[in-house]
């Protein structure tokens, strides 16, 4: 059997969903290790050789790690269009791009450096211990403990006829 996550805490291994969840720690420098086994299903992400990647900081408590390649290329151009426009309002949205959004990179052993923007957007102060991530088939998402048990509870109606 494969190093990892223990099949007993897989709710189905024989029928594995599409998303894959995980809870780690972040460490005192901010860096966060993503495991191997959620890296080894994205095709954006070659094993020992890292990748540049763009974090987008959407809800407060949430983020979305997609590949560099188109998503950070597109939110650059966007950027360097605003730049060339002197609007005040164009001013405006300039800042919120830059504030959203933030090139970082996974390195060759999984870890990816949290920016301190990253680590206030996700968990509200500079004092973070542990995120969930989330990998969907082509990307991944943190979340903070708190915005993992508000979505927990806002879907609980729907599984009311389970235990």
């Amino acid at each position: 059997m494969k190093k990892g996550r223990p099949p007993a805490w897989t709710l189905d291994s024989d029928y594995p969903g599409p998303a894959c969840m995980d809870v780690r720690r972040v460490d005192e420098r901010g860096r966060l290790t993503i495991p191997g086994r959620l890296l080894d299903r994205l095709d954006w992400f070659q094993t020992g050789q890292g990748a540049e990647c763009l974090l987008a900081l959407t809800r407060p408590g949430r983020a979305r790690l997609l590949p560099w390649v188109p998503h950070g290329e597109k939110v650059i151009e966007r950027r360097r269009d605003l730049l060339a426009d002197s609007n005040v309002d164009t001013a405006d949205l300039l800042r919120s791009v830059e504030d959203r959004y933030l090139r970082v990179t996974i390195d060759s052993q999984g870890r990816l450096a949290l920016p301190p923007l990253a680590i206030v957007h996700l968990q509200g102060t500079l004092d973070m211990r542990v995120a969930y991530v989330i990998r969907y088939p082509a990307e991944f998402e943190l979340w903070s403990v708190e915005f993992r048990n508000n979505e927990l509870m806002s879907r609980s109606e729907e599984l009311e006829d389970l235990p």
